[in-house]
């Protein structure tokens, strides 16, 4: 029983893209403040690209690895109050075609509007300079 939960629990994380969402922001993110700080700063002061990009990639790394760990445990706290058979047909909910659509699509609109902001302050920071 507390195998096929992991499972469930796993599933979940899987198709909710949870990993993949909470990297990706963070990693987002972290490029955001690097270039709004590189638009603030005088040129001596900034972040070469190359090494933003090495930054990043780290990052993206340990993340990933890290979330890959903690998020099946944060979800069975979180559904920890769930019957086993609703978290079952939540996780085959979660698992249909459709919704495996929304939630990647859910992903990107996060992700593609938290970089779109991130391309506003720093064009902002560069037209008031």
């Amino acid at each position: 029983e507390r195998k096929q939960r992991l499972r469930q629990i796993d599933l979940l994380a899987k198709h909710m893209q949870i990993v993949e969402l909470q990297t990706d922001f963070n990693v987002t993110l972290l490029e955001a403040m690097i270039r709004a700080r590189n638009a603030a700063s005088a040129a001596e002061y900034q972040v070469e690209n190359s090494r933003v990009e090495q930054m990043v990639a780290e990052t993206r790394t340990n993340i990933s690895a890290k979330l890959e760990q903690r998020v099946p445990l944060m979800l069975l706290f979180v559904y920890r109050n769930v019957e086993d058979s609703t978290l079952s047909e939540y996780a085959a909910l979660q698992g249909q075609p459709e919704l495996i659509w929304t939630n990647q699509a859910l992903k990107k609109a996060i992700i593609d509007t938290l970089a779109a902001a991130s391309d506003r302050v720093t064009d902002n920071f560069n037209s008031a300079s």
